[in-house]
């Protein structure tokens, strides 16, 4: 295979199974051998690229599903990347060409894309009001779920992408951006489908539910996504993974990612200096408006910490006793059972100080 004939050729290098990774470092050092006159590093160049494009199709087919898979052949075919002599021969081969044919033939058979209409269903049937966003890496995927999405009972579905144009796909811009936003906010669209555009910066409403159309590796992403629900009422997120697919890798590489950043926050909150009384002095620089005019922030701190103050109406008038010292007890209490006191025989005795004998008196 391509990846075998690299490893020979030393420019594949990292062991274990093929990844983006493992490709992406042997394409720099097929560059750099070009750098360093190896003219057949060109050929590398060329074979590596396909073996990328071949390792994105097969987790497109296996993490996305076939709608997407089919949009990104179809948009490989349509960009100024065919112009590209490897494109061209890989959309050429055979067994691409026959893959094509079999995908625009082939009805959606991935579960993901189930999996997404029946939450979505289930969701929109408990509460026709929920607002759903469905995240997802590619924007072949956004438009493959979109339209598994119309005609379902209840979903009005919008896509939210970048505004940049890639792929021979256009992107929003501002202006639209903002009018499918508003849209979200009012209704008129329930189901936000959208790309990682929708996790930061801008001002998307909040979510009852939030699906990943697949986990991201990055901790901050996950977080990010997680955000855009349960901000005014309770929500729910679901990460969508394929089985024994880079999804588990991804998973797991985000859990022990925010597990790492917690037990950071967790070290720095330690070593922080907590001071007992929060020092107001530099909320002196702002102010609040209010219907009677403006006041320092300080005062208005103060103010509302007076006002939900808690103030105890009830008492306990119960008296407590003053102590005192406890009852002697009796000398038996501290004898071995059955043994006899002097008390008992109404006697009072004495030891003699020069015999040790006890003596009656």
């Amino acid at each position: 295979g391509i990846v075998d004939r690299e490893r020979r050729l030393g420019r594949y290098v990292m062991p274990g199974v093929i990844s983006h990774a493992g490709l992406s470092n042997a394409m720099e050092r097929a560059q750099q051998a070009i750098s360093r006159g190896e003219s057949s590093a060109y050929q590398s160049v060329s074979r590596i690229a396909t073996a990328m494009r071949l390792h994105h199709l097969i987790n497109h087919l296996l993490c996305q599903g076939v709608a997407a898979s089919s949009e990104f052949l179809e948009r490989l075919s349509r960009s100024e990347q065919s112009q590209n002599k490897s494109t061209r021969n890989f959309l050429r081969d055979g067994r691409v060409s026959s893959l094509r044919e079999s995908l625009t033939e082939m009805g959606e058979i991935h579960t993901k894309v189930s999996a997404v209409r029946r939450l979505v269903s289930e969701r929109l049937r408990r509460n026709s009001n929920s607002r759903i966003i469905v995240f997802a890496t590619f924007r072949d995927t956004v438009a493959a779920v979109e339209k598994s999405l119309d005609g379902l009972d209840g979903a009005r579905p919008i896509q939210f992408v970048g505004q940049s144009s890639r792929g021979g796909r256009e992107g929003l811009t501002p202006k639209q951006q903002i009018e499918r936003l508003d849209k979200f906010r009012s209704g008129s669209a329930n189901v936000l489908v959208a790309t990682s555009v929708g996790e930061e910066g801008l001002d998307i409403p909040s979510a009852d539910l939030v699906i990943f159309y697949e986990p991201v590796s990055s901790e901050i992403r996950t977080i990010q996504r997680r955000g855009r629900t349960g901000r005014h009422r309770e929500g729910e997120v679901v990460v969508l993974i394929a089985e024994d697919t880079r999804d588990e890798g991804a998973r797991a590489s985000a859990e022990r990612r925010e597990e790492f950043m917690q037990r950071a926050v967790h070290r720095v909150r330690r070593k922080l200096h907590r001071s007992p009384h929060t020092d107001l002095s530099n909320l002196d620089r702002f102010q609040i408006g209010s219907e009677g005019g403006t006041i320092s922030a300080s005062e208005f701190v103060s103010s509302q910490r007076q006002m939900h103050r808690i103030e105890i109406t009830e008492s306990d008038d119960t008296t407590v006793p003053e102590s005192s010292e406890p009852p002697a007890l009796p000398p038996g209490t501290f004898r071995a059972r059955g043994q006899a006191g002097l008390e008992q025989f109404g006697v009072e005795s004495v030891i003699d100080p020069e015999n040790g004998l006890e003596q009656d008196t």
